[in-house]
């Protein structure tokens, strides 16, 4: 009998490049309320939330910025979501060879089959955990628990693919191995791989 293997995925700046659509967001929210972008501070805390570093960029501004945000956000997040180079082939491989494909992501699901059925990737996972799905926000393992026992997976047999700390201690606590996407951010944080490009892991 062949091993079950599976693969973890976030979404964010993992699957899909989130954080040149925040760049965008961000531009047009500061237009409507003629303030300035501070681009370059945004992108220097990639472990805040959205809303944590509009918080700390413009304290005075926050909650017009932030409820401008949430409706620009979710009106274009569909059009304006664009994968990483060389993603869809990986997961299409991945998918071909009988790896069984999980989304793990605090993310609205909503929002995240938005994204695949615009890139006709929705029927190559096996199941889709958004943010109300699991009891507990990352890093909580209840999402890593859940897929292993639903689906008598060991937990030798499972990689985590993520972009942030928060993605690694969510798998350490799951006690499976994890593969950090280097493909938007370069790391100092040791990890059980690394992947600079997607490819076949």
């Amino acid at each position: 009998m062949a091993v079950r293997q599976a693969a973890i995925f976030d979404v964010d700046d993992t699957i899909i490049n989130t954080e040149e659509f925040r760049i965008k967001v961000l531009k047009k929210v500061c237009d409507e309320l003629n303030l300035t972008p501070k681009i370059e501070r945004f992108k220097y805390m990639p472990e805040a939330s959205t809303e944590e570093r509009l918080k700390k960029l413009y304290p005075a501004h926050y909650r017009k910025m932030w409820q401008k945000w949430c409706s620009i956000y979710s009106d274009e997040f569909k059009n304006e979501i664009r994968l990483f180079a060389g993603i869809k082939t990986m997961l299409n491989r991945l998918h071909k060879s009988g790896v069984l494909l999980f989304i793990l992501s605090t993310r609205d699901k909503k929002m995240i089959l938005a994204a695949l059925e615009k890139h006709k990737l929705k029927g190559i996972f096996t199941e889709i955990l958004g943010r109300k799905k699991f009891g507990g926000k990352k890093p909580s393992p209840a999402g890593i628990d859940y897929i292993a026992k639903k689906y008598n997976l060991k937990r030798s047999n499972i990689l985590f693919v993520g972009d942030s700390r928060t993605d690694r201690q969510t798998a350490v606590k799951g006690n499976i191995r994890f593969a950090y996407a280097t493909w938007k951010n370069p790391t100092r944080y040791k990890h059980n791989f690394y992947t600079r490009r997607p490819r076949p892991l």
